[in-house]
């Protein structure tokens, strides 16, 4: 993974273009140059539409709100205070795995047939600006300070996760990270690339359900900043609803409505972790040609994509995939039985599976008026009864979600 960068500060002027051709230690020795002080007159203020950085990387800034709805960046190394902490957790673990999602969803977009604005982001840098807090979500649009002369550089189509500026609880850092992350995620494939909406209901599971995993998964013990079972109420509160299935029934333990399993986010957050864990799913490899886009020459004849990717990103992509493949269609999925069902018409070999993990997850009441018995002294005929539902959902006999009277 690459590490942190400094914004990108070429590009303005015909003096700084010029640098393109001088070999690679003078082109060094300038560009430190000029990050580092004044431009002495030569103006060399970046393009608006300059990257920020390489393709698969990220940079750290800081921030400030500069009025009404503007705020204005500036970069730093990561060196020190909740900067530190930020480029510790997408160094290692389950936050830097996720990165690595963020920059394969980048690259399947971008080798896609995107458009414009979405190309533009999946092949740039993707900013963190710690001191500016964004938890609705990624923000769009603001200005980049820096030692060029001429004022700040606005870039009203730059996507940034905002973070915190002080981590009071470090085992705290890696879960936030990680569903900010997982939330710029899932705007992205629900867009397209586009970053042209907020995140909606089923964007907002996706990162409960990342949220829940970066709990679970194994940090490196020398790693600052990690993931602790002890959890702080809010988040184990998430932990154990999840985990335990308990937010498909009501006050009363009894089984919720159809209509209330499909909009509450934290159902869909169920569905989805369940979902991730399934290790057959994640070994399944796609076609060809839904790997194409992550190929693009840099993985080796007769290597798996699948392979390269790993098991759990390799269901990432295949999910966010589907996800894209929708929104560029015009029906982006509404709930999760929406992206379930697309899921399955994409990779018909794994339906079977996907349709009863979210059967199992909903006790069968989107399919089954009222469902089956969720109660524990009920499971054996409770399983039966799901066995015979989903055998009927997936021959086509029975609908996922039955009409709405």
């Amino acid at each position: 993974m690459t590490k942190a960068r400094a914004p990108q500060q070429l590009g303005g002027t015909a003096a700084c273009r010029k640098l393109a051709s001088l070999p690679f230690t003078a082109k060094f020795a300038v560009v430190v140059f000029l990050y580092a002080g004044p431009c002495l007159g030569m103006g060399c203020k970046p393009s608006p539409n300059a990257s920020l950085g390489p393709t698969s990387s990220f940079a750290l800034f800081t921030g400030i709100e500069a009025g009404g709805n503007s705020v204005t960046l500036k970069a730093v190394k990561g060196t020190e205070g909740a900067s530190a902490q930020v480029a510790v957790a997408l160094a290692d673990g389950f936050a830097a795995e996720l990165l690595r999602t963020a920059f394969s969803t980048q690259q399947y977009i971008a080798n896609s047939q995107p458009s414009a604005r979405a190309k533009a982001w999946a092949t740039d840098a993707i900013p963190f600006v710690v001191g500016l807090d964004r938890p609705g979500g990624p923000a769009v649009g603001a200005a980049l300070t820096g030692s060029w002369m001429g004022g700040a550089v606005m870039r009203p189509q730059t996507v940034w996760i905002g973070l915190p500026g002080d981590f009071v609880d470090s085992r705290a850092v890696v879960p936030l990270v990680a569903s900010r992350i997982a939330t710029f995620v899932a705007v992205a494939a629900e867009t397209a690339g586009e970053f042209s909406s907020a995140p909606s209901t089923l964007a907002n599971a996706y990162a409960r359900a990342q949220e829940v995993v970066a709990h679970e998964w194994r940090p490196n013990p020398t790693a600052a900043g990690v993931a602790s079972t002890k959890l702080q109420p809010t988040a184990a509160a998430l932990f154990a609803g999840v985990r335990e299935n308990r937010f498909v029934l009501d006050s009363g333990k009894r089984l919720r409505s159809a209509a209330d399993l499909l909009t509450d986010p934290h159902v869909a957050a169920t569905v989805f972790y369940r979902w991730f864990q399934d290790k057959q799913l994640m070994k399944r490899v796609a076609s060809d040609k839904f790997y194409a886009p992550l190929k693009d020459g840099r993985v080796p004849a007769g290597f798996s994509v699948a392979a390269v990717l790993g098991p759990f990103r390799n269901l990432q992509m295949k999910v966010l995939g589907t996800w894209i493949a929708a929104a560029r269609a015009g029906t982006p999925p509404a709930n999760i039985a929406d992206l379930v069902s697309a899921y399955g018409r994409q990779f018909p070999e794994e339906r079977a599976a996907v349709l009863r993990i979210f059967l199992a997850t909903t006790f069968g009441a989107t399919a089954k008026a009222g469902g089956v018995s969720p109660r524990s002294q009920d499971a054996q005929v409770a399983l039966a009864e799901l066995a015979v539902l989903a055998d009927d959902v997936i021959s086509g006999k029975t609908p996922l979600v039955l009409p709405s009277d």
